[in-house]
């Protein structure tokens, strides 16, 4: 294996549930409404759970279907405020992250991020972890015109080497690295077993580490 292209959220990063509920507090105070069942928010923030890995503005579109362009950007500005003021001590770091970063960089593998986050977001993720050393390409959603499932990201971190693995937790994921000829991994946790052999990866993962069963 020549590269080793990761999605952050989900997999490097746990902070699906802190960007959830930035989403909903945001959406919250727009004026959407929220139904309580058994003291949970829903429909949005279930719909904003399931959805997470999408492209923020493509999330919020799905979510509340028609609205207009300058009330999308307005949460969008308020999500991410929410996100670090409110929610960041919720961020933590997924198990066995680092020595996996570590067993990969010794094997002379190259390290990618390709990531439907913001650049400003990743980074701070990346820093606080003190994780960003171990990549060589970091690929944010800032830079690229089309997300995945779009294979652009990819291309972009390894142009066309195909002896290359995405490892990541969303259908997105394993579509993007389908589009682009590419071996795809699924950790579950975001997903069951059962939803994730439903989307037919390459390989499904229990925890990071068990990359290690694939690049010996």
């Amino acid at each position: 294996m020549k590269a080793v292209l990761f999605d952050v959220d989900g997999v490097l990063i746990d902070s699906l549930q802190a960007h959830a509920y930035a989403f909903a507090d945001a959406l919250r105070e727009k004026g959407f409404k929220f139904e309580h069942i058994d003291g949970e928010e829903l429909p949005y923030l279930l719909k904003v759970y399931s959805n997470l890995g999408k492209p923020a503005k493509e999330l919020i579109n799905f979510v509340l279907k028609a609205v207009s362009d300058s009330v999308i950007e307005d949460i969008i500005k308020r999500h991410r405020y929410l996100f670090f003021t409110r929610y960041k001590h919720m961020v933590k770091l997924k198990p066995y992250v680092k020595e996996t970063l570590k067993y990969l960089k010794n094997k002379g593998i190259k390290l990618c991020i390709v990531s439907s986050d913001s650049k400003k977001s990743l980074m701070n993720s990346l820093n606080r972890f003190k994780i960003k050393k171990y990549f060589d390409v970091i690929i944010s959603a800032d830079d690229v015109t089309h997300p995945k499932p779009d294979p652009e990201g990819i291309f972009k971190a390894v142009g066309d080497e195909k002896d290359t693995l995405l490892i990541g937790d969303m259908s997105y994921d394993v579509e993007a690295a389908k589009n682009a000829g590419i071996k795809s991994a699924l950790v579950l946790g975001t997903l069951s077993l059962e939803e994730a052999k439903k989307l037919k990866p390459d390989f499904i993962l229990k925890n990071l580490y068990e990359v290690k069963n694939i690049i010996t």
